[in-house]
């Protein structure tokens, strides 16, 4: 049954997968170009390096953070850095690794509204909206200027998501058990994609929650598939919320990254000129927000066919449910791009941590896209292949020019992982996850050398011995603090002090052997134990047979 199922879509992914070609062509080989975000390749090695070392699930790494020891993985969602660690550590050069990341979640994101939009109109209405959804220039700013791996794979799994809703709005319990897994699968993707986007994701849940589910076995199907979702990703989640005040995490929401100063205008989401700088305040932007000026002629067509489509009722209540919530949603991504929405910034927990609150047109593009399926509803085959044929051509048209780097970089893998490159270049880029207090390197020589001045044993970034001769002392570790670092002097385990950041510690006279270890904190270890029981729930209640939610 289910190679049937694949056969039957073969042909139509097929197609989109070779008309996405003029947006990858450059991500087709090892080729390099900046963006924005330029530690994608940096953050790709490093979790490799430490999956070698066994280290699972990767919190902390060696040379980010200027070699201090640094917990971004602890913070920042990691989903994208496995999947092209796999690559790396498969074969793969590091550029190929980096371009193959971005060339999965580019096709995910094809193949996910694909079905979403099979499943609401037909073949035609997927076809023709994966190609709109692939093609959005916020797609194109994402990967070519932003570098935004996270945002990348969050918008690739948002119709997933969006898909579980929908089949357990329709209420057909033949696909309730897809639904429970689309949900489960699209959320956790998100979250461990991508937390602001999850943030956003789980907001406009709750704001739609009462009109999606009226049902009470929905509702509660929905229930145990979001806490499904949010269990499997406990071991990322819970501790980045958790342990989140050991950072400077609460600095990325001030000065130059307040989101007030990074509202867009009505005029930029129909049109603003492109370009490969940043963003800054007012219309001074150096980036585009366009929406694409195709997708608004199209969805400002559908909301009509929308609205006729409801006064000839011509829709069921749930489609009627559905397609009224995206517009809804959709509106309300639009107003939260706006100044207009800054008290709302100010009023929702966590949302000062969105930074630009031009992140929204991913959720624009996402709803625009849906209520564009809908123009395929009740219509002939015929006409329906006329139409995907105009989006799909009017597509290739306007858009790939903005699907192109701005230039190919010349830089050598060997180059771009010397110690001066990862330790202090690419470092000042992210170093948010380092302690507040810790003094940041002005130059490479003030990076990491080694924890202390002595002879090493053995040092790998979680498990580090040395042999300290001298009198007793004071010892203020080369090491940024983190909770889970242990210390140990000739085997027994000593309490440690932190100053400006650092591991402080009473040294002994003589001749000792001193031992840090990285371990996981009660929190971490309690998440990791949630996962896992989360993982083998949900393998259990979705197995092929009867179970409690039938």
């Amino acid at each position: 049954m289910l190679k049937y199922s694949l056969y039957r879509h073969l042909a139509a992914l097929t197609l989109i997968f070779l008309l996405s070609y003029p947006a990858v062509r450059a991500l087709l080989g090892n080729k390099s170009f900046p963006v924005h975000d330029d530690t994608q390749q940096a953050r790709i090695f490093v979790m490799s390096q430490e999956l070698k070392n066994h280290q699972f699930p990767v919190r902390l790494v060696a040379d980010l953070g200027y070699g201090f020891g640094y917990p971004i993985f602890n913070f920042y969602a990691p989903l994208p850095y496995y999947l092209g660690s796999l690559f790396y550590i498969g074969g793969f050069d590091l550029f190929a690794s980096t371009n193959l990341m971005y060339l999965s979640a580019f096709l995910l994101a094809g193949v996910s509204m694909y079905f979403l939009a099979f499943r609401l109109n037909g073949r035609y209405a997927g076809i023709a909206t994966a190609v709109l959804y692939l093609y959005a220039p916020y797609h194109a700013l994402n990967l070519y200027v932003r570098g935004a791996a996270g945002e990348l794979y969050a918008y690739a799994f948002l119709p997933l998501y969006l898909l579980g809703i929908y089949l357990l709005i329709k209420r057909d319990d033949k696909f309730s058990q897809k639904a429970v897994i689309l949900i489960i699968t699209g959320l956790s993707g998100i979250i461990l994609s991508h937390n602001i986007t999850a943030l956003i994701t789980l907001f406009f849940s709750l704001l739609i929650l009462p009109l999606w589910f009226r049902e009470r076995q929905s509702f509660f199907r929905y229930l145990y598939s979001m806490a499904g979702a949010i269990g499997l990703s406990s071991f990322f989640i819970i501790p980045a919320i958790w342990e989140s005040s050991f950072t400077s995490v609460s600095q990325l929401s001030k000065g130059s990254n307040s989101y007030n100063l990074h509202f867009v205008y009505l005029s930029q989401l129909w049109d603003s000129a492109w370009g490969f700088a940043g963003s800054a305040p007012g219309l001074a932007d150096g980036m585009s927000f366009k929406i694409g000026k195709w997708h608004v002629v199209l969805s400002t067509l559908a909301i009509l066919n929308l609205l006729r489509l409801y006064l000839n009722k011509n829709f069921k209540a749930f489609q009627s449910v559905f397609y009224f919530s995206a517009l809804f949603l959709l509106f309300i991504s639009i107003l939260m791009t706006q100044p207009v929405s800054s008290p709302l910034y100010r009023l929702l927990p966590g949302f000062d941590f969105i930074q630009y609150p031009w992140r929204f047109l991913n959720f624009i593009l996402l709803f625009s896209v849906v209520l564009i399926s809908s123009l395929f509803s009740g219509s002939k085959k015929y006409f329906k292949r006329v139409l995907a044929a105009v989006v799909i051509i009017f597509s290739l048209f306007l858009y790939p020019k903005y699907f192109q780097p701005q230039f190919v970089s010349e830089i050598s893998e060997k180059g771009y992982i010397r110690k001066e490159n990862l330790r202090f270049t690419v470092s000042k880029i992210s170093d948010e996850y380092l302690p507040l207090n810790f003094p940041r390197p002005q130059n490479f020589f003030q990076t990491y050398r080694t924890a202390i001045e002595a002879t090493v044993i053995k040092e790998t970034t979680i498990h580090k011995i040395y042999e300290v001769r001298g009198v007793a002392r004071e010892i203020i570790a080369s090491m940024a603090y983190f909770p889970g670092w242990q210390v140990k002097i000739n085997g027994r385990i000593i309490p440690v002090d932190v100053r400006s950041g650092r591991i402080v510690f009473k040294m002994p006279a003589g001749v000792n052997q001193v031992e840090f270890t990285f371990s996981d904190t009660p929190v971490r270890y309690l998440s990791n134990i949630v996962s896992i029981l989360s993982l083998g729930l949900i393998l259990y209640l979705t197995w092929p047979r009867k179970h409690p939610l039938k």
